[in-house]
């Protein structure tokens, strides 16, 4: 998720919409839970992030061109931004990357 900055709500990300989208320039990590419109969202920016599903250990992990979704850094698809979340540490595991690596293009 990325924080939009017009309205300060937490929306789903995606690396084939705007820079924004993609987390450029603003806030942005995982939901830990799922919840409905205008309704409180705990959203995990830092540390180690235990996924829901299974981590392979070493690949870099970014916000997919699924809404939501996150993707190994090798599936971005090109012409689309690359916001990196972190790197599998476990099977079950992401340590989360520093901020400063967001909205890069694709080539």
């Amino acid at each position: 998720v990325y924080l939009k900055t017009s309205n300060n709500k937490w929306m789903k990300a995606q690396c084939d919409g705007t820079a924004e989208e993609a987390g450029s320039g603003t806030r942005f990590g995982f939901a830990l839970h799922a919840t409905l419109n205008g309704q409180p969202l705990i959203v995990q920016e830092g540390g180690t992030y235990t996924a829901g599903a299974t981590i392979t250990i070493g690949t870099v992990y970014c916000i997919s061109d699924t809404a939501g979704g996150i993707c190994a850094l090798a599936a971005v698809p090109s012409a689309s931004k690359i916001t990196i979340l972190g790197i599998g540490a476990t099977t079950t595991t992401i340590d989360m990357a520093q901020k400063s690596y967001t909205g890069y293009a694709q080539p």
